[in-house]
This record gives structure tokens, sequence and C-alpha cells, in this order.
């Protein structure tokens, strides 16, 4: 592979970035040393020799790095995706926030204490074990976890959605944020009381027991629900759709968006008078009675209704 630098191409650093990303760049050498946003995405570099120490903000994604060595002590954000790192060795402790998702990573135990938004997600993690007690912030989607352990106590927003996980316990009590999507979830047992968006659809759910009364929206869709009797109180959009649901009872008085579509309803009794957004497409009504005077969109087709409704499917 023929040697590329910024030598053989023409560019301008303007207030301190330089944008050499896509050049077909085998090497870093001849970056100005005023650079301090460095952007070296997509090219070919197997190597960041030539990085000046007053970077700061280094995306070096999208390249073919087996390793970090010869990032600047001086770099605060990292971006490592899409790479062939098989470990986050030589990650300096300048680094507060890190992105190395689309890798070949097994473990977290290389990751700076100084990290507080953590981007780890489509790698191949079996576990947290190594994360730093100082991330708020941590996205571990698309990985092969089985459990929640060693999660930092200080996470605020979670992301883990399609991983193997059958249980939340280890998840933080500080998660405000908390989406579990595409697991093998049968209950929500150790959902901590601090989570006020939960996002559990696609598991393997039977009833919504668990679900903290501080969540204001709840995504339990594509799940087993027969009942939403253990819906809190707190909830004000509610998505339950593609479920096994035949009655809307147990929806709070709170709730203002409800989409319910795909599921056995042959009634909307039950629809709380809050109720300002409802979808109940792809279900077996034959009529809107129990629609709330409150609703100003309403999106039913797909339902056997008769005649006297079908001028409403539209109704905004």
């Amino acid at each position: 592979m023929a040697k590329r630098s910024l030598l053989d191409i023409k560019f301008k650093v303007i207030d301190g970035k330089l944008d050499c990303s896509y050049r077909q760049l085998t090497t870093l050498e001849g970056v100005p040393h005023s650079v301090t946003t460095l952007y070296c995405n997509g090219n070919r570099l197997t190597s960041l020799k030539g990085c000046p120490n007053s970077v700061t903000n280094l995306d070096c994604s999208r390249n073919q790095l087996k390793s970090l060595k010869d990032v600047p002590d001086s770099v605060t954000t990292l971006d490592c995706s899409r790479n062939q790192l098989t470990s986050l060795k030589y990650v300096p402790d300048s680094v507060t926030t890190l992105y190395c998702g689309f890798n070949q990573l097994t473990t977290l135990e290389d990751v700076p204490d100084s990290v507080t938004r953590l981007y780890c997600y489509i790698n191949q993690l079996t576990t947290l074990e190594g994360c730093p007690k100082s991330v708020t912030t941590l996205e571990c989607n698309h990985n092969q976890l089985i459990s929640l352990k060693g999660c930092s106590d200080s996470v605020t927003r979670l992301c883990c959605y399609v991983n193997q996980l059958t249980t939340l316990e280890g998840c933080p009590k500080s998660v405000t944020t908390l989406e579990c999507h595409n697991n093998q979830l049968i209950s929500l047992e150790g959902c901590p009381d601090s989570v006020t968006r939960l996002e559990c659809s696609d598991n393997q759910l039977t009833t919504l027991e668990g679900v903290p009364h501080s969540v204001t929206k709840l995504d339990c869709s594509h799940n087993q629900l027969i009942s939403l009797a253990d819906v809190p109180n707190s909830v004000t959009m509610l998505w339950c759709s593609r479920n096994q649901l035949t009655s809307l009872k147990g929806v709070p008085n709170s709730v203002t968006i409800l989409h319910c579509y795909d599921n056995r309803l042959t009634s909307l009794e039950g629809c709380p008078d809050s109720v300002t957004t409802l979808d109940c497409r792809y279900n077996q009504l034959t009529t809107l009675e129990g629609v709330p005077n409150s609703v100003t969109t309403l999106h039913c087709w797909d339902n056997p209704l008769n005649d006297q409704y079908k001028d409403k499917l539209n109704l905004l």
C-alpha cells in the first residue's frame, strides 16, 4: 500500500479544526501542531503516529487501527469506532467521552477512570466489568451481555438493548433512562425506582409488575401482555402495541398518548378521558364507541369497523 500523507493533499486548518477524512491517508505525518480538532476518519490509517499533542477532539473512526498507541494525552473526546480494536489499551487518562463501537472488544478493563460518557455498542462484550465508576452515560447495546453486573453506579442513561439479558438485576439505582428492549426479559424485577423513561419492548414479558411509579414514558410493545393492570399512574405516554390485549382496562387517567395497535381489542372501553392521541389500528374493532372526546388524533384503520364509522378513519 503506497504511503499517503497530508504532504500529498491540499488542506486548510480553520479555527483549529482540520478535516482530512476520506482522503485515503495512510499516515498522519504533516498534521500541523496548531490543530485542536482532527477529523481523520474514513482513511487507511494503521497507526496514529504523527497526531500532535495539541489535539483535544480526535475522530479516527473507520480506519484500520488495531491499537490506540500514539493517541495524545491532550485528547478529551475520542472516536475510535469502526476499526479493528480488540483492546482499549493506550486510551489516555484525559479522555472523558469515548466512542469505541463497531470493534472486536471483549472487555472494558482498559477504559480510564476519566471517562463519563462511554459508547461501546456493537462489540463482543459479555460483561460490563471494568466500566469506570465515573460513567454517567453508557451505551452497551448490541453485545453479548447476560448481566448488568459491573455497570457503574453513577449511570443515569443506560442503553443495553439487543443483548441476552434475562434480568435487570445489577441495574444502577441512579438510572433515569433505561432502554432494555430486544432482550430475553421475563420480568422487570430489578428496575430501579429512579427510572422515568422505560423501553422494554420486544422481550418475553407477561406482566408489567415491577414498573417503577416514577415512569412517565413506557414502551412495552411486542411482549406477551394480556393486561395493563400494573401500569403506574405516573405514565403519560404508553406504547403497548403488538401484545395480546383484549381490553384497555388498567390504562391510568394520566395517559395522554396511547398506542395500542396490533392487539386483540374488540372494544375501546377503558380508554381514559385524558387521551389526546390514540392509535388503535390492526385490532378487531367494529365500533368507535369509547373514543374519548379529548382525542384530537385518531388512527383506527385496518379494523372491521361498521360502515357508520369509516368516515372517521383519519380524524384530526
